[in-house]
């Protein structure tokens, strides 16, 4: 029954009814509290700390991804563990404002990513690691994490991973004055949105690069949106 109730939380959150989801996350992890299943108490404590950042609740967030980590600590499954530490710089630190924080607790999600071959979670780090060396200003180390990211991404075929790093990768590059290569990034990137017709946050990245290459004097009839564009 919690594994039913973490499935239907799971579709909620992944069609952005986070206040619907909620009930049915709280109801699964009342179900196995207490008991020997404690991969679908970790579960339930994952989802529920991805509704409280995305509430904005970001404190909430890390004592629930906390929590879940104690537990795969204890059950000692690795995979899960990265994937959690992952949440919390990605989802928690980095919106905080806590860069440093970030980079320490996505390094060590890299390094156990890399240990247990979840290459996609080990694309998702090396990007949030790029985008805050962009952040910072160190454009060297933010392509070169970037361009990792995006060789894993093609390689497992992820296609909002594509996107996302694609058009990180054009930011990178339009803020290093390489307009060309800029505009190349985000035209490979709308090829992959207008094959998936995503909206997500995705295609908010390649409006976000398309708005800062307008920004930077790119015609914005050499910009054109996906076919098929879904309002974001």
């Amino acid at each position: 029954m919690s594994q039913i109730m973490n499935n239907i939380g799971s579709l909620m959150i992944s069609g952005g009814d986070i206040a619907g989801a909620q009930p049915y996350l709280l109801r699964a992890l009342d179900i196995v509290r207490g008991t020997r299943f404690r991969g679908a108490e970790a579960q339930a404590l994952v989802k529920l700390g991805i509704i409280e950042g995305m509430k904005g609740r970001f404190e909430d967030a890390v004592a629930k991804f906390k929590a879940a980590l104690e537990i795969q600590e204890g059950a000692g499954d690795r995979r899960e563990q990265g994937v959690i530490l992952n949440n919390v710089g990605n989802k928690c630190l980095m919106e905080m404002g806590d860069y440093d924080g970030a980079k320490r607790v996505l390094r060590q999600a890299l390094l156990i990513h890399r240990e247990t071959g979840n290459q996609i979670n080990e694309a998702n780090s090396l990007e949030n690691l790029g985008c805050i060396f962009l952040r910072d200003g160190d454009l060297n180390r933010a392509r070169l994490h970037l361009e990792d990211s995006l060789r894993l991404f093609e390689s497992v075929r992820f296609p909002y991973g594509r996107i996302s790093s694609r058009a990180s990768l054009g930011m990178v590059e339009a803020e290093a004055g390489a307009l060309e290569s800029a505009v190349s990034h985000y035209r490979a990137a709308r090829e992959v949105t207008e094959e998936m017709k995503v909206a997500s946050t995705a295609a908010e990245a390649l409006k976000d690069l398309r708005d800062l290459l307008i920004r930077k004097g790119v015609p914005d009839a050499s910009l054109p949106l996906p076919r098929g564009w879904l309002q974001v």
